[in-house]
């Protein structure tokens, strides 16, 4: 038997933030379709399916609350920076696992390594495809790529998955908001 979305829940809604004389979609859960990529991916790389899985997602596109009335811009941008120097440093140690597809314009990069207290083995990862971040560039928000963090209910890395390494190496860094970029 087949189920289909509530008709009312699954159009998308458009509203305009006259302030900023800019309009955005509404109704769309863009976090919970990056959500499902990630947990492919994951299968993919690792053969297994991420039980618990967990974590936070920065996309391209920026995100307002609203507070009060008026329209507050989310930020998470250093999040997003420390994720996109790990994926960075990484990179240029050749120390990543990654799927790329479409000759290069959807890459998914990613590496398991500990929270800084040593407690939780996490996912770090970056995702572009098609070259998105300058879609949710606006007035308010800089351009940023995709990336973020997940974990699972093991609190190990699976058997094949690729280890953070303990050292930094000093690379340019002339996109803080953007893995892919230089």
């Amino acid at each position: 038997m087949e189920s289909f979305p509530d008709e009312g829940k699954a159009k998308l809604a458009v509203m305009v933030a006259p302030k900023f004389d800019k309009a955005a979609i509404t109704n769309l859960n863009i976090d919970q379709a990056i959500n499902r990529w990630i947990v492919g991916f994951h299968a993919a790389l690792y053969r297994e399916y991420p039980v618990g899985f967990r974590g936070n997602i920065v996309s391209p596109f920026p995100r307002y609350d609203v507070i009060d009335g008026k329209y507050v811009l989310a930020d998470y941008l250093l999040q997003t920076a420390a994720f996109v120097d790990a994926i960075k440093n990484y990179r240029a140690r050749n120390n990543l696992d990654s799927i790329r597809a479409n000759k290069g314009a959807m890459t998914y990069e990613c590496i398991w390594d500990q929270s800084d207290n040593k407690k939780v083995w996490m996912c770090i990862f970056a995702l572009d495809i098609y070259g998105w971040k300058d879609l949710g560039k606006t007035d308010l928000a800089p351009a940023r790529g995709c990336s973020g963090f997940y974990t699972v209910t093991a609190n190990t890395p699976p058997e094949f998955a690729t280890k953070g390494i303990k050292y930094k190496i000093q690379i340019p860094n002339y996109d803080p908001l953007d893995a892919f970029s230089k």
